[in-house]
C-alpha cells in the first residue's frame, strides 16, 4: 500500500467532538423548530453519524488485517486476549457483537480495496476471501458515497458465486455439499463480471433507498442473474439455518432462529397449530377440537408465550422419548446451585448454571421436590475435594465442583460457559508437580487456556481469589488482574455481595 497521508491529530477530532457535544439537545428547543428546519437537523445528524461509522469501519478494517487468522495468537485481536476481531472491537467499543460483525466485514472490503488500488487488480490481498466484485462498494464506502449499512446490505444482498466442487468419483458435485472452492463461474452460470455489474447498478440506485430496501434489491438482481441457480440458493438457504443465542442484561435469553423455507413451513404450521385459536382461526367442529379451541381463547398467556410453551414441551417430549439418539450419550440437564445459607432463609435465593440472574426459594424447592439434590461442600475459601497426585486429569465430579464454583470461563470478560471449558492447572502437573486439586484447578475455555500456554500468561492465587498476569508484553507493569468466580451461588455463601 502506498504511504498514507498523516492522520489529524487526535486533538482535532475530540474538538470536533466537543463541537457536536455543544450542540442543543433539549425537547423543547427542537419542539420550537420548523418541520424543515427539524429536517434539516436529521439530515445533518445522519450525515454525522454516516461519516464516523465510515472512519470507523476503517480503523476496524485495519484491526482486522493485523489480526488475520494466519497471525495466530501474535495478530492483534488473540494476542490481547481476544478470539476475534469481532470480539476485540465489541469488547473495546461498547458496541454490539453483530454490529462489530459489520463493522469488520466493511472494514476489510475497504482494506481490499485500498489493497487494489494501490498494487492493481489481481494483486495479493490481506482478505483473500473479500469478494473482487466488491471493490467498488469498499472505494464508495471510503469516499463518504455510501454507508457502512448499505455497504453491508449490498454485499449480503449479491452474495457469493456458486460453488463448483468434484464428488468422490470426479465429476461436479452439487453446490450445497462440502469441500468446494469459490470458482470464476459457478454452476448457475454467474460471474465476478456479473456481480460487479449488480455492484455498479446498486450504487446508483443506493441513495434513494433505505439499507433493507438495497438489501431486497440486491437480493432481486441476484435472481435476475441467477434463474438457473435456484438449487444453489436453495442448498445455501438450507446451509445458513441456524439458532443464535444473545445473552441479555436483564437475565433473559434471545435466540434467533434462522430457517430455510422447508423448515419455515413446518414451524409456521406447528406455530399456527398452537396459537390459531387465540389468533382468530378457523373454527372447529367435532367437541374436542372445539373444547380445545376454547380453552386456548381463555388462556391468559399471549400468542407469543404460547407458541414458546408449545415448543418447549415439544422439547421436553423429544429429549425425554429417545435422548441418546437426539442429544447423544449427555441427556440435556438443568443444574440448579443454591448455597445450603441460602436454604436456611425464606427468602433465599439460587442460580441456574450460566445463567446470570437469581431464582427463588419457590423455584428451588420445586425442583428439589422434583429432582432431588447432589451436595457439594465448599470451604470458607470455597475449595474442596483434594484428590492428591493419584490422578492427571480432573474427574467428573472435580469438573462438577469446578463448575458450581468457577461458574464458567473466568478469564477477565469471557461469557463462556462451563460446559465449554477446559480445567487447566495452576501449578502445571508436569512443570511444578501441581496436584490435581480443586483449588489448583480453574475454568477455562479453550481459546483462552490456549493463550495462557502459548503466550506468557500465569495465574496465581492468594487467599482464595485467582489472578491473572498478562506478560510483559501486553503490560510492561505485569498488573495482576482479578479473576472473580462467576457463580452467583458461590457469592452467596461467601457472603452476599453481588
Amino acid at each position: 500500500m502506498p504511504a498514507a497521508a498523516a492522520l489529524p491529530d487526535l486533538d482535532a477530532l475530540t474538538t470536533a467532538l466537543a463541537a457536536v457535544a455543544a450542540l442543543p439537545v433539549e425537547q423543547a428547543a427542537l419542539a420550537g423548530l420548523s418541520d424543515d428546519r427539524l429536517l434539516e437537523w436529521q439530515a445533518g445528524v445522519a450525515q454525522l453519524t454516516r461519516s464516523v461509522q465510515v472512519r470507523s469501519a476503517a480503523v476496524v478494517g485495519e484491526i482486522a488485517r493485523r489480526s488475520a487468522p494466519e497471525l495466530g495468537h501474535e495478530g492483534l485481536a488473540r494476542r490481547t486476549g481476544h478470539r476475534t476481531p469481532e470480539k476485540f472491537v465489541a469488547a473495546t467499543t461498547g458496541v454490539t457483537e453483530a454490529e462489530a460483525r459489520t463493522l469488520v466485514s466493511v472494514g476489510a472490503i475497504m482494506v481490499n480495496a485500498a489493497e487494489t488500488d494501490a498494487a492493481g487488480p489481481g494483486s495479493e490481498r490481506t482478505f483473500p476471501h473479500s469478494r473482487p466484485w466488491l471493490t467498488e462498494i469498499g472505494r464508495a464506502v471510503a469516499r463518504d458515497e455510501l454507508s457502512v449499512a448499505k455497504a453491508e446490505a449490498i454485499r449480503n444482498g449479491l452474495g457469493d458465486l456458486p460453488v463448483v466442487q468434484l464428488s468422490a468419483s470426479g465429476g461436479p458435485a452439487g453446490a450445497g455439499e462440502p469441500g468446494g472452492a469459490v470458482g470464476e463461474a459457478g454452476a448457475g452460470g454467474v460471474t465476478a463480471d456479473d456481480l460487479a455489474g449488480a455492484v455498479l447498478r446498486l450504487l446508483a440506485e443506493a441513495p434513494e433507498l433505505s439499507a433493507d430496501r438495497l438489501y431486497r434489491r440486491a437480493r432481486e438482481l441476484r435472481d435476475e442473474l441467477d434463474a438457473a441457480g435456484i438449487l444453489d440458493r436453495e442448498r445455501a438457504l438450507r446451509q445458513a439455518r441456524g439458532i443464535r443465542r444473545y445473552r441479555q442484561p436483564d437475565g433473559s435469553t434471545r435466540y434467533v432462529i434462522t430457517a430455510d423455507p422447508e423448515n419455515a413451513a413446518l414451524i409456521d404450521e406447528t406455530i399456527d397449530a398452537l396459537t390459531s385459536p387465540k389468533r382468530g382461526g378457523p373454527r372447529f367442529v367435532s367437541k374436542a377440537d372445539l373444547a380445545r379451541a376454547e380453552a386456548i381463547e381463555r388462556d391468559p398467556r399471549t400468542v407469543e408465550q404460547l407458541a414458546f410453551d408449545g415448543f418447549m414441551a415439544l422439547l421436553r417430549l423429544g429429549v425425554d422419548a429417545d435422548p441418546g439418539q437426539i442429544c447423544g450419550s449427555r441427556k440435556p440437564a438443568v443444574r440448579l446451585l443454591v448455597a445450603e445459607t441460602e436454604l436456611q432463609k425464606t427468602d433465599g435465593r439460587g442460580w441456574i448454571e450460566a445463567q446470570t440472574v437469581p431464582v427463588s426459594m419457590q423455584s428451588i424447592t420445586r425442583a428439589m421436590c422434583e429432582s432431588g439434590i447432589v451436595p457439594i461442600s465448599f470451604t470458607d475459601d470455597g475449595q474442596t475435594l483434594r484428590l492428591g497426585r493419584e490422578q492427571r486429569l480432573f474427574n467428573p465430579k472435580q469438573r462438577l465442583v469446578l463448575a458450581a464454583r468457577d461458574g464458567g470461563c473466568i478469564w477477565p470478560d469471557c461469557d463462556r460457559p462451563a460446559s465449554w471449558c477446559e480445567a487447566h492447572h495452576i501449578e502445571e502437573w508436569e512443570r511444578d508437580n501441581g496436584a490435581t486439586d480443586v483449588p489448583n484447578g480453574i475454568l477455562l475455555c479453550r481459546h483462552h487456556h490456549l493463550l495462557l500456554h502459548d503466550h506468557g500468561w500465569s495465574i496465581t492465587r492468594a487467599h482464595g481469589q485467582y489472578w491473572l498476569i498478562p506478560p510483559a508484553s501486553v503490560d510492561p507493569a505485569q498488573t495482576p488482574r482479578p479473576m472473580p468466580s462467576r457463580s452467583k451461588a458461590l457469592t452467596d455463601l461467601l457472603g452476599r455481595t453481588a
